[in-house]
């Protein structure tokens, strides 16, 4: 929706011709240089699962627009309004005349967790809840033949052989 996103800069680290994954690791100043943080991971250290106030935005964004109605979509525009406009803060609130049915609103949604939540192991579940709600696949499909260079890397799972729609996997 904006160009001028500022979440970029949370995410990706220019240092020695290479990118790093910012958001987690973080950069570490030592006496004379700047260098990549040592963070490291540890077998012992507690798997805990957080929710960030903007992921539990965005959940009930999604169950809004799911529910359907007039009242229940503007709803779902001012909890995505929430998320955007702290990263785009010299940008007008997104408006509901450009949103105006369920469905554009759902795809709203869904772009909106894609750059809140990058790097946050949360799209591919956001990908099985739409293919789920569909009964297709086409989405994961799609998705992964655009992530593909070169050859089609499709996951290759036809309607028929439907796992995920069928059983949750």
């Amino acid at each position: 929706e904006s160009a001028d996103d500022i979440r970029a800069k949370d995410f990706f680290r220019l240092y020695g011709g290479r990118y790093y994954v910012f958001k987690y690791a973080g950069l570490k100043r030592t006496e004379s240089l700047t260098g990549i943080s040592t963070y490291t991971y540890r077998n012992k250290t507690s798997n805990w699962i957080v929710y960030r106030l903007s992921d539990v935005l965005l959940m009930k964004a999604e169950a809004l627009v799911q529910t359907g109605g007039e009242n229940n979509l503007n709803e779902a525009l001012n909890m995505v309004n929430k998320t955007y406009l702290r990263s785009n803060e010299m940008q007008d609130s997104l408006n509901t005349s450009n949103y105006p049915t369920s469905v554009e609103m759902g795809n709203l949604v869904l772009r909106e967790r894609q750059r809140e939540l990058l790097f946050e192991g949360k799209r591919w579940f956001d990908l099985v809840r739409v293919a789920r709600r569909e009964n297709s696949t086409m989405i994961l499909n799609d998705y992964m033949d655009r992530k593909a260079s070169g050859e089609s890397a499709s996951i290759g799972i036809s309607k028929s052989q439907n796992i995920i729609c069928q059983f949750g996997f």
